[in-house]
């Protein structure tokens, strides 16, 4: 039996909440917080606190001596506004400059500190009966509390680029691996001051060793891309500015960024390093700023790998954050992973659970739909949640806060996946690291994941990944793992050990959609696929569909399509190797002028018992080199088809359909993550626009979800979900006529059955049930529904599938209780 729960809780806050430096005052804050948090700490095997003094100079600038006092984040707003350097664009504007909170806030001292942190290990031990650690953290940005010492004495430590170039990399931060100017200042570490050229590494670790262990810390965090690259909220850095890849500086900056971490750890051998990654994912940093995400991990540098952005909450790119953190736990170093919630932000007037998300909680359950799957083929859930931040920005802990949020998180421990969703996302963790550092392909790195960001905003419900390297392992050792789901894979290149896994699935009757161009694949692949290349053709195309999905209430979806070189890894060169074979369906073809380009297809044969493959070369539909935007912009929705809808289009010839009726095309599909846990399924997700209708069909019927009543039109069932869902679904049904259908919860009634449901409005239809896998040695009975505690039901017959994992009733007209 899967464990589903969380075995850490690490509890995010400032200093802020202190009101005075008296330490009775100080320890009584410290209780308030974890009696807050018992409900939820109580289910955990350890507790941690993070505590967020400023933004990391007071490392910096620390001396060994406890009496002197240092800096802190008193603020709400954006500090260090003075200095030139520190932001370009909106954010530098006097409006948002910092205010100190409190009216009279205390001084704070590091033996004062000192205190603080042994008060929360102290009272989180007394109140949660749990270890209780503490952690330090460090910013690279100027955003949290006043730096002269970055900005004035060592403004050596960043970037030095100006104009346009500046504004695409908008904040940017500390260069981790820059090489500091002497100064003569006393250090804890440096005592007699820095010597020039001394690189920022030995000198942050030194000075951190002193700081961690002389406070009393446990660990310490690395935050906003801190490690990793100095353009954490860029999608763009030094190795591709928007404009033009330059693949040659990815090694340089690979070795560099590596440098940082052999030299700190020399300097700070002990204290673990938790991290937050960038705004970004694996692949769009490796092509943008040579992130050598996989030799970082594989360093032995005590780290672990990076939480999801909390950016979803700042600009519902929910796509890029979920994108992000899935690419980043493909491959982790060590077992575990972690998951943060962006619960309130300390630093400015923002509270997302209260007023972004509105108290709708899909930023828990989409990321918690994600699982990774690891070499045996067992799925991987995160083992500790963290959230940023218990503490409002004015200073005190908001008590609603936890009591509404808790229940939540426990219901997504609760049905951690434990099996592949839908779509499993095969990704290629070494092969992108490669294709960056030696092979000179970052287009196509950035393309990969670029195009899976935008898909998932389109409604594409991938939320499985397994690297390259896992699967084969995988595959190897439980094929049955992936018989249920769609593999989802950039086309594999020549001499792939992913090719024989791949022929043998799809001959085995599995499913597989590619993605991508084709030039350097593997000819089986190619062959599999029936195509060839041809001369690449890139610009505005006119797109040609045979697969419609989405019903739009005014006009359609365009049929025009901007296909870029610089976002799509390269022109569209695809097109059938052979027209006339019958068993190649082309479900998309670009056409400019004369000339013809296949952009999406699926193959089937018989001799594949039932497998399918598919092919989508993919298209971006966003400029990268905007001038003054840091970020892909889209194009408009309502004058261009957005190239990544083709993949949840093309999922109908899978048996996956995941409708939308919309008003006009530029409405916003849901995000629709389908996770498996214990032999149910868990449809997550987020309407940025609650007046769109779901409609869905799976391989096993239309979903009736627990709890709720749909209309089934079309063999499809119907949704309107609003902001937020999380929906159990046991239930599928398959039937002719038109009805309103519902699933509802009744009561057990004898203490020999766990749970009982009631479906109702079925017409001459086929059901099919999925029993938790947790009682399958229970006895299921089906009965005819005609009034409530009838003395004699009558029983309905059945029978399981081949494989045990669903039981079937054909032909039936009611309702109906199924109870096990």
């Amino acid at each position: 039996m899967k464990e589903r729960r969380f075995k850490r809780v690490i509890l995010e806050t400032t200093l802020k909440v202190f009101h005075s430096a008296d330490e009775e005052h100080i320890r009584q804050v410290c209780a308030h917080m974890f009696r807050l948090w018992r409900p939820l700490t109580d289910q955990v095997d350890t507790v941690s606190v993070l505590l967020w003094v400023g933004e990391g100079t007071e490392i910096l600038v620390y001396k060994g001596d406890l009496d002197e006092p240092f800096e802190y984040g008193r603020y709400c707003g954006f500090a260090n506004w003075q200095y030139p350097h520190a932001y370009e664009g909106p954010n530098s504007r006097e409006s948002r400059k910092a205010e100190v909170v409190l009216k009279d806030p205390p001084v704070f001292t590091y033996g004062l500190l000192r205190t603080v942190v042994s008060s929360f290990r102290e009272m989180g031990a007394e109140i949660t009966g749990k270890p209780v650690t503490v952690g330090a953290t460090f910013d690279p940005g100027p955003e949290f509390a006043e730096s002269p010492w970055k900005y004035a004495l060592h403004n050596e430590v960043f970037p030095q680029i100006t104009g346009e170039e500046r504004r695409k990399k908008a904040v940017f931060f500390l260069n981790a691996f820059a090489r500091l100017e002497a100064d003569s200042e006393v250090y804890a570490g440096f005592p007699d001051g820095i010597s020039k050229g001394t690189s920022f590494g030995v000198f942050f670790g030194r000075q951190c060793h002193h700081f961690l262990t002389d406070l009393g810390y446990d660990y310490v965090w690395f935050s906003n891309g801190f490690g990793f690259s100095h353009y954490g909220t860029s999608t763009f850095g030094d190795a591709f500015d928007g404009a033009t890849y330059r693949p040659e500086l990815t090694h340089p900056f690979a070795e560099k960024t590596l440098s940082f971490w052999r030299d700190f750890r020399r300097e700070c051998p002990t204290f673990p390093v938790e991290t937050r990654g960038t705004n970004y994912s694996a692949g769009l940093d490796l092509a943008s700023d040579g992130v050598p995400l996989r030799e970082i991990y594989g360093g032995d540098f005590d780290m672990a790998p990076p939480v999801n952005s909390p950016w979803g909450a700042l600009d519902a790119d929910f796509g890029l954050e979920l994108t992000g953190y899935m690419t980043r736990m493909a491959e982790i170093p060590g077992a575990d992973y972690p998951f943060r919630f962006y619960s309130l932000d300390p630093w400015f007037q923002f509270s997302p659970w209260f007023d972004v998300y509105d108290r709708a909680p899909f930023d828990i359950y989409l990321p918690l739909a994600a699982a990774r799957i690891d070499a045996a083929g067992k799925v991987r859930n995160p083992s500790s949640i963290s959230f940023l931040s218990v503490d409002h920005t004015r200073g005190y802990y908001p008590e609603r806060l936890p009591v509404e949020i808790t229940l939540h998180i426990l219901t997504a421990a609760d049905h951690f996946p434990d099996a592949p969703g839908l779509l499993t996302w095969i990704y290629p963790f070494d092969e992108y690291h490669e294709m960056a550092f030696a092979q000179g392909r970052s287009d196509e790195v950035f393309f990969g994941d670029a195009f899976a960001r935008a898909s998932i905003n389109h409604g594409l419900p991938l939320n499985s990944v397994v690297s390259t390297g896992n699967f084969v392992s995988s595959y190897a050792a439980v094929p049955e793992l992936y018989a249920d789901t769609v593999l989802f894979t950039p086309v594999p290149d020549a001499g792939s050990p992913l090719v024989e896994p791949f022929l043998d699935f799809v001959a085995s009757g599995g499913r597989i959609l590619f993605f991508g161009p084709v030039p350097c694949a593997d000819e089986r692949i190619v062959h599999l696929l029936n195509l060839k290349s041809i001369e690449p053709l890139s610009g505005e195309f006119e797109l040609m569909r045979e697969f419609e999905l989405d019903r739009i209430e005014n006009g359609s979806y365009p049929d025009r399509i901007l296909h870029r070189q610089l976002s799509c890894a390269g022109g569209i060169g695809e097109t059938l190797a052979d027209a006339t074979d019958a068993d190649t369906t082309v479900g998309a073809v670009y056409l400019q002028g004369e000339q013809r380009r296949v952009a999406a297809l699926v193959r089937r044969q018989a001799a594949w018992n039932g497998g399918i493959v598919g092919w989508v070369r993919g298209t971006v539909s966003a400029a990268p080199d905007h001038p003054t935007s840091s970020r892909l912009v889209q194009d408009d929705a309502g004058e261009f088809f957005q190239g990544s809808l083709l993949v949840r289009l093309l999922l109908t010839e899978f048996g996956i359909y995941l409708g939308v009726d919309k008003r006009v095309s530029q409405d916003r599909a849901p995000l629709t993550f389908v996770s498996r846990s214990n032999n149910g399924f868990f449809f997550s997700g987020h309407a940025p626009d609650s007046t769109v209708r779901n409609r869905f069909k799976l391989p096993w019927g239309a979903p009736v979800m627990t709890g709720m009543e749909t209309r089934l039109e079309e063999g499809c069932t119907t949704y309107f979900s609003g902001k937020s869902f999380h929906r159990e679904c046991r239930v599928f049904v398959e039937q002719q006529e038109p009805s309103t259908l519902s699933c509802l919860e009744r009561g057990s009634r004898y203490l020999e059955v766990k749970r009982r449901l009631q479906i109702s409005g079925l017409k001459d239809a086929t059901l099919r049930f999925f029993p938790e896998a947790d009682c399958m040695d229970r006895k299921v009975t089906i009965t005819r529904f005609i009034r409530q505690y009838d003395p004699a039901p009558e029983p309905i017959p059945f029978t399981f599938d081949e494989e045990g994992k669903y039981l079937e009733v054909r032909a039936y007209t009611g309702a109906l209780e199924i109870a096990w």
